[in-house]
């Protein structure tokens, strides 16, 4: 085996390790309004409350999870401007083509560092323009990922599982936004809620 080989197999298999041990793809839930660190959101602990009472974020079922935390796939694109917190720039991104689906993007990151979106539970109708709230009604969920060693140190980004964002065939979309914990602490979120256009 070549040494490239060799080096490429012992990155995945730490990799694998990290992944398994940080745990990756984590569903949130927050059932008052606001932002999170403003007490209505933090990570979940897989089916227990928010530690402190800080507010009630359930894991759910396993098929709530997978309903709202998806596979992101084709092509994502940066939709409002990016946050920069701790060195990390970070940013909500949306499928290019069909609109269907939204994501968490950080780059310049550390192993350990998490990355958020989160989605409205309430639909809203599209305009032809974006519209932007600083706050949302009837609360919101929203899917995690950690960083793993080889995000950080080979890829230099990490991005959250897809929330839903347009819904197909009607005129509506739902609000979303995303976040960003360094592994060193604190919390930055983007300064609005975003709604798709037509």
């Amino acid at each position: 085996m070549s040494r490239t080989r060799a080096v490429r197999a012992a990155s995945l298999a730490v990799a694998a390790m990290s992944m398994t041990a940080l745990g990756t793809g984590t569903a949130l839930a927050g059932n008052n309004d606001g932002a999170p660190g403003s007490g209505s959101f933090a990570p979940e602990d897989e089916g227990a409350d928010s530690p402190g009472g800080a507010g009630p974020v359930s894991a759910g079922s396993a098929s709530s999870k997978a309903a709202r935390c998806q596979d992101a796939d084709g092509l994502f694109l940066k939709t409002y401007k990016a946050v920069h917190y701790k060195g990390r720039t970070a940013e909500l991104q949306t499928e290019a083509l069909d609109d269907q689906q939204a994501i968490g993007y950080a780059k310049d990151i550390a192993t350990g560092d998490t990355v958020y979106v989160l989605r409205s539970k309430k639909k809203y109708e599209m305009e032809n323009e974006p519209q932007y709230f600083k706050e949302i009604k009837g609360g919101h969920v929203g899917c995690s990922r950690t960083a793993d060693w080889f995000e950080a140190n080979i890829k230099d980004y990490v991005t959250s599982p897809a929330v839903q964002l347009q819904i197909p065939g009607k005129n509506l979309s739902h609000a979303v936004k995303m976040c960003v914990a360094p592994q060193e602490g604190g919390l930055k979120c983007q300064k609005k809620w975003v709604v798709d256009h037509k």
